[in-house]
């Protein structure tokens, strides 16, 4: 039998993992954006970000979560009786990391599951007016495992700034993410 959790149980179990968390004397929450920029082994860097959210239970223990937007450019080709026509999309992916962040004076690091699910895609080039019609990912969700070293940088009380380095090669599709980040965060 195979479980499907709607977004709304998601959402749910995540509020309750955060109000349970406030117990902890020394739990702070964080939100923030976070852009990106990835090298895809074998292709070109692209650009992505999205939103973060971060609960620290302890001086040195806290989880990770976010929503973020990648995107990966494939080149193909088809070839007929007589003749070869080359062809580009862009696959569109939602990026969900659930990491363990170890917390120090000297630097952070974050490691756990990251969820890439394929949204959609767009079709960049076509050689001879070829036209693509349909186009699908398989698996539609891919696991991968995401490891960050970052070092927060305080402008006040409130606000930070955390620069990252990002490693993430994906199991289920083969493909490995290296790139770099640039938190903004607020303390709830």
């Amino acid at each position: 039998m195979k479980l499907v959790f709607s977004g709304r149980i998601q959402l749910l179990f995540l509020l309750t993992l955060l109000t349970t968390a406030d117990s902890f004397s020394q739990g702070n929450t964080y939100v923030g954006v976070n852009p990106t920029v990835e090298l895809i082994y074998g292709s070109v860097v692209v650009a992505g970000g999205g939103i973060t959210l971060e609960r620290q239970f302890t001086k040195h223990s806290g989880i990770e979560t976010g929503i973020y937007y990648r995107s990966h450019k494939r080149d193909w080709f088809v070839i007929t009786n007589t003749d070869m026509f080359n062809y580009s999309v862009a696959e569109r992916y939602v990026s969900i990391p659930l990491l363990y962040k170890y917390y120090s004076r000297f630097f952070n690091f974050s490691i756990g599951a990251s969820f890439d699910c394929f949204a959609g895609w767009k079709q960049k080039s076509g050689t001879a007016g070829l036209t693509v019609n349909n186009y699908s990912v398989s698996p539609a969700i891919a696991v991968g495992v995401l490891t960050k070293v970052s070092k927060r940088i305080h402008i006040n009380d409130q606000f930070f700034l955390e620069p990252e380095l990002r490693f993430n090669p994906n199991i289920s599709t083969e493909t490995v993410y290296i790139g770099i980040g640039m938190a903004a965060k607020v303390r709830l």
